[in-house]
């Protein structure tokens, strides 16, 4: 959280965020290859690599102008990801992930509670009150679904569950095209058609 940030303030949203999401498919593959080697198929492979491209691809017109600290950053970032989906995945086989889930969102809470300032405490309970009910459905739906992949990890590779994870992008940007009139440009398209590709290939690998 820290280091996301610090991305954002050096870099743009349209940056950080897409590269560290792939970026972290790529960390937690190279992770998961290294200690816990599941039996990968060459069209496996193609199909992580294929979502890694399809999703840190949208990065690519902020890269023009941008600091060099914010790709550090997203690339920290994505580093970082990987290596908590890689604990979360080994954690998993011995304890439950409701007690992992809920340890970590409490650890998470206790760390940065702790580094707030007074004035910046004031601001954050002004937000948490005016958009409490905002903050309550992205706070259950972020639990849910980290639920969920805590679960799929017991029976499927992380690698593969973070990959098909980053559908999200996918529906993300569809949903710009319908409801915000976004523009579909050949990267966002290509994009789209690189992640389902890579996707499909996971299903039949």
């Amino acid at each position: 959280m820290a280091l996301l940030y610090l991305g954002y303030q050096v870099a743009s949203l349209t940056l950080v965020y897409p590269l560290s999401r792939g970026l972290g498919v790529l960390a937690i593959f190279v992770l998961e290859s290294l200690f816990r080697p599941p039996s990968w198929s060459p069209l496996s492979v193609a199909g992580i690599v294929a979502v890694t491209l399809g999703t840190s691809c949208l990065a690519f017109p902020s890269f023009k102008g941008a600091e060099s600290r914010g790709v550090l950053y997203s690339a920290l970032i994505g580093l970082l990801l990987g290596i908590a989906f890689y604990l979360g995945k080994i954690s998993g086989a011995h304890i439950s992930p409701l007690t992992y889930l809920w340890g970590m969102y409490f650890s998470s809470f206790l760390f940065l509670f702790l580094f707030l300032r007074e004035n910046r405490l004031a601001r954050v309970m002004e937000a948490g009150r005016a958009y409490w009910a905002v903050g309550a459905v992205i706070g259950a739906g972020s639990f849910l679904s980290y639920l969920l992949i805590l679960i799929l990890f017991k029976t499927v590779p992380a690698s593969t569950v973070i990959a098909v994870r980053e559908f999200s992008v996918v529906f993300g940007c569809i949903l710009g095209f319908v409801f915000l009139r976004e523009k579909a440009t050949p990267l966002k398209v290509g994009a789209i058609i690189t992640i389902v590709t890579g996707a499909m290939m996971l299903k039949c690998g």
